[in-house]
């Protein structure tokens, strides 16, 4: 059976708890940051994948958190060719210019609140696009 593994950096409990729902839902496995000090992937690192693994095949994240600006962090993974095929990053205040950085750096932009059928609708969207059978990493962990 094929499954995903998704990362969810986002500080909101809410949020979180939503995020976890919908995705094991769709069979992924879910694996949830909500602070900096929670894994190493959230501080500025080498990448320990190589062509063989990747970490996660979605990552959800929150543009604004007490100790993280996503798109410092989105900007570094995209330098270090992150190989994770579909980022998506979330806000309540969206200013014009972090969306368009956000879209630029590969990333699905969602507002916040946001409708459940739009996260699903970018999901299998992204889920149908999979289609090696790739090793997730777990030197994050």
């Amino acid at each position: 059976m094929k499954y995903w593994r998704s990362l969810v950096i986002e500080d909101d409990s809410g949020v979180r708890t939503l995020f976890r729902e919908v995705l094991k839902s769709r069979d992924h496995e879910v694996i949830m940051f909500s602070a900096i000090e929670e894994s190493p992937l959230l501080h500025k690192h080498r990448c320990g994948c190589d062509h063989t693994c990747r970490c996660a095949d979605f990552i959800i994240l929150d543009l604004y958190m007490d100790d993280l600006y996503g798109l410092h962090w989105r900007e570094h993974q995209y330098k270090e060719k992150c190989r994770v095929p579909n980022v998506a990053m979330m806000s309540a205040s969206w200013t014009k210019a972090e969306k368009q950085k956000a879209h630029e750096l590969g990333c699905v932009v969602f507002d916040k609140p946001f409708e459940v059928r739009n996260l699903n609708s970018w999901l299998e969207k992204g889920e149908n696009n999979i289609t090696e059978n790739i090793e997730h990493a777990q030197w994050f962990l």
